[in-house]
């Protein structure tokens, strides 16, 4: 019959957990501590009105074991060891199908084990059932000599005398053995402790009841929903209340904004009397990986130290300081209306918050994301990191990321840029920066590397992750935002290097043709050094000589994330003198925008679209359009040997209603989209001499088609 009973029992809370496995809290502690009671006054509802308990199935592990035994508890008491350990089986597997059947969070009272006398070996109550079905343990950590007098004076249960001594030994064992059974079986753990069991026994348990029912009532309603909502919450009210912004700074904060690493910093000053000073969070991310349950989990830990965990967080930001580097950016961001900065972090918020007010910027003005205990509201790992970037872009806002870890790898690769701090050998390991490495490189994922401070560490690869300082032409590229598109047309119309380019190659001994094509590379070579990488920037890198292993040099920001494409058979001199100045970049040919493999533009932050002159710019509209949409916010420069003023003279709100020069339109209205050209020249003969009369490149275009 038990058997049978089993396994019905076992059938319904399997076929239950293919959909929802039923949350189900057990409420340990040492025998004597409250545990009976507090549920009591949970059912009663006395004093806890956060305690919603029409969500709650409350039960006390001896009522449910009375109920799976004929006999009761009197004939369960009569049974071996195995029968007993098999019975309190059946019994929460009984509860948890209850819970299934009411669509309730059960909360069970329950022992771990007893261990009255310290001359005997203790007694584990907990069976494989358990670890097959608690979701969540509580366990009370209650003062010890509070529990030895409350068991003395405990009449009716008939208790035995146990020394406070005792008592501390088995809470001590029965929180170690609970933490690393509940970690091995996903199960999360935490602990209550009351400070005051006087003033508690006085008040009738209504703080620390308070303080469970609180915690119960969270475990209930949150899921990983309702955290992404949480975390969205904050970014929707900031955005909202500066409309005027776009782009977005997000920023890490240990071992971003400072050095530190305030997690390991707060179980410095603190710890779970486990025995090891090694912080506990640690095998929990080992065990779990760096997923919500493991973030979850952290907060319930930080929860079990809710009576000094501010004073802790004072301490720790007393000792943070933050980089001036990154002062001054956080300054820069102030000045401006166009730029909004988030301080997101797995870490501590309440830190970070006090860091910031310790360093002059108000939580108003840089709002701090991250986790810490439940009155936090939410936590935040990688894949939230990367929810944030998705849910700004939605607002259509520019993204730019200053992290360090791998953990953020969802963040960096969505991300418009991105930025990886490195604090040298204290804080960043040489096992980390290969994983970082690998991870960039295995991701197609553009970025670079700051060194704060700025001396250079040898063991970095600079070639993956060259180098950006945080000077005034980076942060100009930071905190563009230009709406005229004067500002984003460059041209040598004016230079006499430009007329130079213009004569005829004529005298030398190649073939005409041949002549004309590397003179159109020397142009595109010409063009990209001069004008590109004004608009791009640089980086810097790394390559050996002859005396030096590691001699700095520099190339095009972003080089490796570069496309350049071809947009005709006549601009392919040019897109190859464009590449000769990048050779890092990746090159293509494709008339059409159906023609590119957007495969190439993965992790691209550059798009450089090369042709021989623009006249109206229809091909060049339609190959952007079509690329824009698919990569809204990638900066596009358009590289050609002569530009029409009709496409490239647009004023800032003019509307062009002339539909030969679409492209004036779209550059007025793409304020990521730059023209790069030898001359700004009519491009027809007048035979009025100039530029108009001697126009040698789009003569020689045409000669090339066979026109002549």
């Amino acid at each position: 019959m038990y058997l049978r009973l089993i396994m019905d029992l076992t059938d319904v809370v399997s076929e239950a957990t293919k959909s929802t496995k039923p949350t189900i809290i057990g409420l340990y502690g040492a025998s004597g501590s409250g545990k009976s009671h507090l549920l009591e006054q949970l059912r009663s509802g006395t004093g806890f009105g956060v305690f919603k308990k029409k969500r709650f199935a409350l039960f006390e592990s001896s009522a449910l074991i009375g109920k799976v035994v004929d006999g009761g508890l009197a004939a369960f008491n009569q049974l071996s060891q195995a029968d007993q350990h098999d019975a309190r089986g059946r019994a929460i597997l009984k509860t948890a199908a209850t819970c299934v059947k009411s669509r309730k969070t059960g909360v069970i009272a329950a022992n771990y084990m007893m261990w009255e006398n310290e001359h005997d070996a203790p007694e584990i109550l907990w069976t494989s059932k358990d670890s097959e079905t608690y979701t969540h343990t509580v366990y009370l950590n209650f003062d010890e000599i509070w529990i030895s007098k409350r068991r003395e004076r405990d009449a009716e249960s008939k208790r035995t005398a146990v020394s406070a001594q005792q008592i501390r030994k088995w809470q001590q064992r029965e929180m170690q053995e609970l933490r690393e059974i509940c970690r091995e079986h996903d199960i999360f753990f935490t602990s209550l402790t009351d400070s005051s069991p006087t003033i508690w026994e006085a008040l009738g348990q209504r703080s620390t009841g308070n303080q469970l029912a609180t915690l119960l009532d969270d475990i209930h309603t949150y899921d990983e929903a309702k955290n992404t909502n949480a975390v969205n919450h904050p970014i929707d009210t900031a955005c909202a209340s500066y409309p005027s912004t776009k782009t977005v700074l997000l920023l890490d904060a240990d071992k971003v904004l400072a050095p530190d690493d305030t997690r390991r910093l707060f179980w410095e000053e603190t710890d779970l009397l486990t025995g090891t000073t090694e912080c506990p969070l640690n095998q929990t991310f080992a065990a779990w990986g760096h997923s919500y349950a493991s973030y979850r989990q952290a907060m319930l830990t930080y929860e079990e130290k809710a009576d000094d965990y501010n004073a802790i967080c004072s301490r720790i930001a007393a000792r943070v300081e933050m980089h001036p580097e990154m002062i001054q950016l956080l300054k820069r961001v102030r000045k401006d209306p166009y730029v909004k900065a988030f301080v997101l972090t797995t870490g501590l918020r309440e830190v970070w918050e006090m860091v910031l007010r310790k360093h002059g910027f108000d939580e108003d003005e840089f709002k701090v994301i991250g986790g810490g205990r439940l009155p936090e509201g939410y936590v935040v790992n990688g894949a939230i990191k990367g929810a944030v970037v998705d849910l700004l872009h939605e607002k259509d806002l520019r993204v730019v990321t200053f992290g360090q870890s791998i953990l953020d790898i969802e963040m960096y690769e969505k991300a418009d840029e991105v930025y990886l701090i490195a604090g040298g050998v204290i804080t960043n390991s040489l096992s980390e920066e290969k994983a970082l490495t690998k991870a960039i490189t295995e991701n197609r994922i553009s970025a670079l590397r700051i060194l704060l401070p700025s001396a250079i560490d040898h063991r970095l690869d600079f070639d993956t992750l060259p180098i950006a300082t945080l000077d005034n032409k980076e942060l100009g590229h930071i905190f563009r935002h230009s709406k005229d598109p004067a500002t984003r047309v460059h041209h040598a119309t004016p230079k006499p290097s430009a007329k130079l380019f213009v004569t005829p190659p004529l005298g030398q001994p190649q073939p005409y043709s041949q002549r004309l094509y590397e003179f159109h590379k020397r142009v595109g070579f010409y063009l990209a050094n001069e004008y590109v990488s004004s608009i791009l920037g640089q980086e810097q890198i790394c390559i050996p000589d002859g005396q030096d292993p590691e001699s700095p040099s520099h190339r095009f920001r972003y080089e490796k994330g570069t496309l350049v494409n071809s947009l005709s058979d006549d601009g392919d001199a040019i897109s190859l003198g464009v590449s000769e100045a990048m050779p890092c970049a990746t090159l293509s040919h494709a008339k059409l925008f159906s023609d590119l493999d957007t495969d190439m533009l993965k992790g691209k932050r550059h798009v450089i679209l090369v042709d021989s002159v623009i006249d109206t710019g229809w091909n060049t509209v339609n190959f952007i359009r079509p690329l824009r949409k698919l990569c809204p916010r990638i900066r596009i420069v358009v590289v050609v040997g002569a530009a029409n003023p009709d496409a490239a003279d647009v004023e800032p709100d003019a509307v062009n209603t002339t539909i030969t020069h679409r492209f004036a339109d779209v550059l007025r209205d793409d304020s990521e989209l730059y023209v790069v050209a030898l001359p700004k020249a009519r491009l027809h003969s007048t035979g009025e001499g100039g530029w108009n009369g001697n126009l040698w490149w789009y003569e020689m275009t045409k000669w090339r088609k066979g026109s002549y």
